[in-house]
């Protein structure tokens, strides 16, 4: 399965793709040389890898009360207190995870909610396994009124080859446990930030792989 966030890539990728076969199959037919026969392997291994980035792979989702489930894929490089100066302009909790040009890209909700704020700032596109880039890259802000009365703050962050933010949800909407909220294209980081003083009982740790809407990040106590 293939999301529809990658639709206007795969469409050019699939263009380009047959007509470099096409010019390719000219010039070896022209000049009867193997080497332009050998070069339809590029666009080919080309078309493949962007099919393979945008793919959607099923997911069940397996929610209990409390829980905060990853919002993407990726490795966990963080789980500390930072600023969040958009939404909770203050100290918060946070986890951060880097999402490499392998990991599905497909982002989801970490919990249940409503959004209620959605801003996005232009920034550089740092290496996002830098720590710089967690303040200096391109981002965008989606926060939520999670069901259990507590704010959260979901961050998508570029990369240095995420030159495109997609952000699949507006102001208003009722968001579900792993519901898909966007995505960042080709390597990036997803963040989650919760009131500092929130009981939050972290089930990760640094350098752990993750999957959206599946793996438990935490679960928040007496969040009833």
């Amino acid at each position: 399965m293939l999301t529809p966030y990658g639709k206007r890539e795969i469409i050019l990728v699939l263009i380009l793709s047959i007509l470099f076969f096409v010019i390719f199959m000219f010039l070896y037919q022209k000049t009867g040389r193997p080497l332009f026969k050998y070069l339809n392997v590029v666009p080919l291994l080309l078309l493949l890898f962007t099919l393979f980035f945008f793919r959607d792979p099923p997911r069940k989702i397996v929610y209990r009360d409390c829980e905060i489930l990853a919002p993407c894929d990726g490795f966990v490089t963080h789980i500390d207190t930072a600023e969040e100066p958009y939404y909770f302009k203050g100290r918060a909790r946070r986890v951060s995870i880097f999402m490499t040009m392998f990991d599905v890209h497909v982002q989801r909700s970490p919990t249940g909610g409503r959004v209620v704020f959605i801003e996005h700032h232009k920034g550089q596109f740092i290496n996002a396994q830098k720590e710089e880039s967690l303040i200096r890259n391109e981002n965008n802000i989606i926060a939520l009124e999670t069901d259990y009365g507590f704010p959260l703050v979901i961050k998508q962050i570029a990369g240095v080859f995420a030159r495109r933010i997609v952000c699949g949800v507006k102001v208003g909407d009722t968001l579900k446990p792993g519901q898909k909220i966007g995505m960042v294209k080709f390597g990036s980081r997803g963040e989650i930030y919760l009131p500092e003083d929130i009981d939050f009982d972290v089930s990760v740790k640094k350098g752990q792989h993750v999957k959206a809407g599946v793996t438990v990040l935490g679960r928040i106590k007496n969040c009833r």
